[in-house]
């Protein structure tokens, strides 16, 4: 696998967070404007936050599909352009809010998107019908099962798969006939996942024309209510009723005393090897047709995973089960042609790092976490090495500015002085450390480039509400900010 190219900056930003008159960012001409804001401020990559489906309090972390586009970033305004709903239609959806609301958006958007798919199967060419019907065909190893989970999911108002009609709790339904009656459903989810594809496949072409690559994210696993689990159990560790015995999730950490339990369902390795690996060869050409670079979030995951008795509560009492990262690593590099950044966070014991290595992948940094004052401290600047990506900070974590006047320990703060001495602007300090560094990405969340505090803040691990919903202001991204980031940019190599 090729190496990244050496000493590259860029940005943070989820496209949920991009202004919009719709209540949500999407792939619109918001997005665009975007990438030309970045192509101004000298930067080469534009990472995101995992572009599928959220569950129902906005995580993407957590999504009924780790492989079905996010059909929420579908812009109405591209809609529009390109006939598919008439213009006037979209007055009666416009909404204005500082933050996502993901309860009005869902439901807004699904209608409007309805209302453009009847307009589509009235109005639309034979050619267009089929485009939308080879897309469909290509993709069918993953569309269909999941289009025909989410339809059925929307069928039986959100309900879990467990608490539908028997006959449709198992995939590939026993009686197709029984789908009949279901079958708009499906068309609807396959339609929409078209659009998706179509409006993100602009976006890229745009975005290499200017020279901005985009870094996405995989997630690890999936959560118990996806198409995952539904239809193919035997890729996970459940009994009898299709319940897991055992979930995953993190020891205790800087982000939790009680560790992570993120309850999801652990894999049974076994069905993988048994299915030689082809879910995961299917994700990853997923992950390589739709970004430049593959963030692959969890990475340790992949040499072992925390298991927690389902019963358990916390993660205190988990243990590790070994993940047959290397097995899985020589059955996707054979198609896989895409570069991967391993979300490591410096933790990695010798195996972990033996894998990093094997996959030849870079791995990440975070300023924040440079500060302990231990001599052997992976994050501080002056331990960063050339093969990984250095973030000033992440999703997971507060913003800079919000860390420093929050969260930051005394002897955090001491360390931090004792390096800069006094300091007006920290988050800006963090910035010139990242883009000086010898790390070959730079990276830093727009929050930080615009001085945020803990309101801008992204996630709060542990906390299951009022995460996922911050709004780029619309005025934020400015001529002089791009300007003023372009000339460091220069400055530091980049």
């Amino acid at each position: 696998m090729s190496r990244l190219p050496r000493r590259q900056a860029g940005v943070l930003l989820p496209i949920s967070a991009l202004p919009s008159d719709f209540g949500i960012g999407d792939f619109g001409p918001s997005a665009h404007k975007v990438l030309a804001w970045l192509a101004a401020a000298g930067q080469s990559y534009w990472q995101l936050l995992p572009l599928t489906i959220p569950d129902n309090v906005g995580s993407p972390y957590a999504s009924p599909s780790m492989m079905a586009g996010n059909w929420l970033l579908i812009s109405p305004e591209l809609l529009v352009r390109d006939k598919f709903i008439p213009a006037k239609a979209l007055s009666a959806w416009r909404m204005k809010s500082a933050t996502v609301k993901y309860h009005q958006v869902t439901a807004a958007k699904r209608q409007l998107l309805r209302l453009a798919f009847h307009h589509f199967l009235e109005t639309a060419t034979a050619a267009q019908h089929r485009e939308w019907r080879r897309f469909v065909r290509r993709e069918a190893e993953w569309l269909e099962p999941a289009a025909w989970f989410l339809g059925l999911k929307r069928a039986f108002h959100g309900q879990p798969w467990w608490q539908w009609p028997k006959q449709f709790q198992s995939w590939p339904i026993k009686n197709p006939e029984r789908l009949k009656r279901y079958r708009p459903q499906y068309e609807f989810q396959t339609w929409m996942q078209w659009q998706y594809h179509r409006q993100w496949r602009e976006l890229r072409r745009a975005a290499k024309n200017v020279g901005i690559r985009f870094i996405g994210d995989i997630q690890f696993g999936p959560p118990l209510d996806s198409v995952e689990i539904w239809s193919r159990p035997e890729l996970f560790l459940l009994n009898r009723r299709h319940r897991p015995v055992a979930v995953a999730g993190v020891p205790p950490d800087y982000f939790s005393k009680l560790g992570q339990r993120w309850g999801t369902p652990v894999y049974r390795w076994s069905g993988h090897r048994a299915d030689r690996f082809r879910w995961w060869l299917t994700r990853f050409r997923l992950a390589a047709d739709r970004y430049d670079v593959v963030r692959f979030d969890h990475f340790r995951g992949l040499v072992a995973t925390w298991h927690i008795p389902a019963s358990h509560k916390d993660a205190r009492r988990g243990h590790w089960v070994a993940s047959p990262g290397q097995e899985i690593w020589r059955r996707v590099r054979r198609g896989f042609g895409g570069r991967i950044i391993a979300e490591d966070l410096g933790h990695f014991s010798l195996k972990e790092e033996k894998l990093r290595r094997a996959w030849q992948t870079d791995g990440t940094r975070v300023w924040q976490f440079g500060w302990s004052g231990l001599p052997h401290n992976v994050h501080a600047p002056h331990h960063i090495p050339q093969d990984v990506f250095f973030y000033s900070s992440i999703h997971d974590t507060n913003t800079t500015l919000g860390w420093w006047r929050d969260d930051a320990r005394p002897y955090e703060r001491l360390h931090v002085h004792e390096t800069y001495g006094r300091i007006n602007a920290v988050n800006w300090a963090a910035i010139v450390a990242v883009l000086a560094s010898q790390a070959d990405g730079a990276i830093v969340p727009i929050q930080d480039y615009l001085g945020l505090g803990s309101a801008g803040r992204m996630n709060r691990p542990g906390r299951i509400r009022g995460n996922w919903q911050w709004c780029l202001p619309r005025r934020g991204l400015t001529p002089a900010l791009a300007h003023r980031i372009n000339r460091l940019v220069r400055s530091y190599g980049r």
